[in-house]
């Protein structure tokens, strides 16, 4: 028995709700406790501006002193190594160069230029990790 259900809203609430089910579908929700829980080399997540990122394969290729700062903000989240705007890694300017220089205050990590010039970073490793969308 339909009743005085309104056609058109019904079709419209349930395409609305198919396109809810979609989405949730598509972007799983993980709680800062189950990220909490992946917090080493073996199985390293982090969050940022909202997202899940499994950063496990990225410390396996990067063994050393590159992936410590990731390491330890294993299974939390680092939003606040990023400007919120750009989504880039924060930056300042160093007082004694007067050069923009990549934030890190826990030690650079994988990806960040060293701050003084070098032939030894490697410039040919495509998109940084964080701009990864994997």
């Amino acid at each position: 028995y339909m009743g005085s259900l309104n056609l058109p809203c019904f079709y419209l609430y349930l395409h609305l709700k198919t396109k809810m089910a979609e989405e949730q579908k598509r972007m799983p929700y993980f709680s800062s406790r189950e990220v909490s829980k992946h917090n080493h080399a073996n199985d390293c997540w982090v969050s940022y501006f909202g997202k899940v990122y499994d950063l496990t394969p990225l410390i396996h290729e990067h063994k050393g002193v590159l992936v410590q700062p990731i390491l330890q903000f294993s299974g939390q989240d680092i939003s606040h190594w990023f400007d919120s705007k750009t989504r880039e890694p924060k930056t300042y300017i160093d007082p004694s160069t007067g050069i923009r220089q990549p934030y890190c205050p826990y030690g650079r990590y994988v990806h960040i230029p060293p701050s003084d010039p070098t032939t030894a970073f490697d410039t040919d490793f495509g998109t940084p990790w964080w701009e990864d969308q994997k």
